[in-house]
């Protein structure tokens, strides 16, 4: 669209660009959406063409990446799961030192009184809902990450956010009583990557992945399916050269798929 949207609830203004179509595995959504922290109209249309540049950027950041593999392993996700309860601590630190009125006291003590039990419920069930993947999303693709939809990891990562959220959230708690709760000091984040395909050392496992993908030119489901093999192959043992693979490799990568519940077929 070639000017900003007005929420008909908030009067809040926003940019909403459709993602296209190669991209939209990449990003994790089909649409771009992202406030523009103002409802004033003027004001708005100066800062949608900023806007529309981050967003366009974006888009070419994502393309760029296409076919990049992210590996995440159990301590990555420990540390964005950290991460992000201390961007949410750090933003409520930032309500608190501006001072907060009556109403605005009062409106923040309802939104923990829908927003815990909300999130609990999508923790009890196992589900992480739109609004709340969104969110996790957004935070993830700023620092870099690109993990698919389809990835085992994406849920892993967003259920760890989902139990900070939480924990977070019932600090902010204690801080509305009165508590003196310091916000946590967030770790470094970042994605480690495979090499894109192409690149891989020919004398590695990566490489003959890539060797073998030349070669046979599998379909997208099953290179899918086999890249993600890889993937948890390499978060296990690291990218060995094919001359010092040895069945201790592969008994290790077998008990890191029985600790992920994985079915027996797929183990």
């Amino acid at each position: 669209m070639s000017s900003p949207h007005k929420h008909p609830k908030t009067g809040g203004y926003y940019i909403r660009r459709a993602v296209p179509r190669d991209l939209q595995e990449a990003l994790g959504r089909t649409e771009y959406l992202k406030s523009l922290g103002t409802k004033d109209p003027k004001e708005a249309k100066l800062l949608f063409a900023a806007a529309s540049k981050v967003c366009e950027a974006a888009f070419a950041q994502a393309r760029a990446r296409l076919g990049v593999v992210d590996v995440l392993d159990e301590k990555q996700i420990e540390d964005v799961a950290a991460a992000w309860a201390s961007f949410v601590m750090e933003e409520d630190e930032e309500q608190r030192l501006s001072g907060l009125s009556d109403s605005e006291f009062d409106k923040m003590q309802d939104t923990f009184d829908i927003a815990i039990p909300k999130l609990k419920f999508e923790l009890a069930r196992g589900r992480v809902d739109e609004g709340t993947a969104w969110e996790f999303d957004d935070f993830l693709k700023s620092y870099g990450f690109n993990i698919p939809t389809s990835s085992p990891d994406y849920r892993r990562v967003h259920m760890a956010m989902l139990r900070s959220w939480i924990l977070a959230l019932e600090q902010q708690q204690e801080r509305h009583k009165g508590e003196p709760i310091e916000t946590p000091k967030a770790p470094e984040i970042g994605p480690r990557r495979l090499p894109v395909s192409g690149e891989a050392d020919p004398a590695k496992l990566s490489g003959a992945f890539d060797g073998w993908k030349a070669e046979r030119k599998p379909s997208d489901k099953t290179w899918s399916e086999w890249s993600l093999a890889l993937r948890r192959f390499v978060e296990t043992n690291g990218d060995v050269a094919l001359a010092q693979l040895q069945k201790a490799h592969v008994r290790k990568f077998k008990d890191a798929l029985i600790k992920l519940e994985l079915s027996p077929a797929s183990i």
